[in-house]
């Protein structure tokens, strides 16, 4: 990780990033099959399709890797290239991390919180789920809000101070 850097995070977007985890672990059978559109994935297809809308709603994607490290499934929006995400998987076995690990990424100008989730499928074979989570709109109005709060607190000195010189200068008359 040369220009790189990645930390633990515990949050309320991690907590929301390993629940989104956990249900993707649920439709591994779905996300896996040949035939998504066969009649006994329609109310699965369903699900899932509100599932993803509300990923992308909230600036997230996923990966799921098999044993292989090739891509099983993933959402179109992911913003960090798959071989970043693969040094975090061997940094994840490299670590002997055993549940949930949601790291903190940043990389030149894009910022996200990732989340990688390993699970024993029902044929013993292990897949590896990733969240992303884009955290560039969040830390933008984050500044906004700093922005404003900065120029609100001088303008609301320069009013003090104003007010002030004229009380003063109306009790010396």
């Amino acid at each position: 990780w040369s220009s790189d850097v990645c930390s633990s995070d515990l949050s309320d977007i991690a907590n929301s990033l390993e629940i989104y985890c956990a249900q993707l672990a649920g439709n591994l059978d779905y996300l896996e099959a040949t035939d998504k559109n066969a009649s006994q994935w329609d109310e699965t297809r369903t699900s899932f399709q509100v599932f993803n809308d509300g990923l992308a709603k909230n600036n997230t994607s996923y990966v799921v890797w098999n044993e292989k490290m090739e891509v099983v499934d993933s959402s179109n929006q992911s913003i960090i290239e798959d071989a970043q995400l693969l040094n975090l998987i061997k940094r994840y076995a490299s670590e002997h991390h055993d549940d949930y690990w949601v790291v903190n990424y940043q990389k030149e100008d894009q910022k996200a919180k990732i989340c990688t989730y390993p699970v024993l499928t029902k044929n013993g074979e292990l897949k590896t789920i990733q969240v992303i989570k884009n955290m560039n709109g969040e830390i933008s109005s984050m500044n906004n809000t700093l922005n404003m709060l900065i120029l609100m607190m001088i303008i609301g000195g320069v009013i003090s101070v104003v007010c002030g010189y004229l009380l003063a200068g109306h009790s010396l008359m």
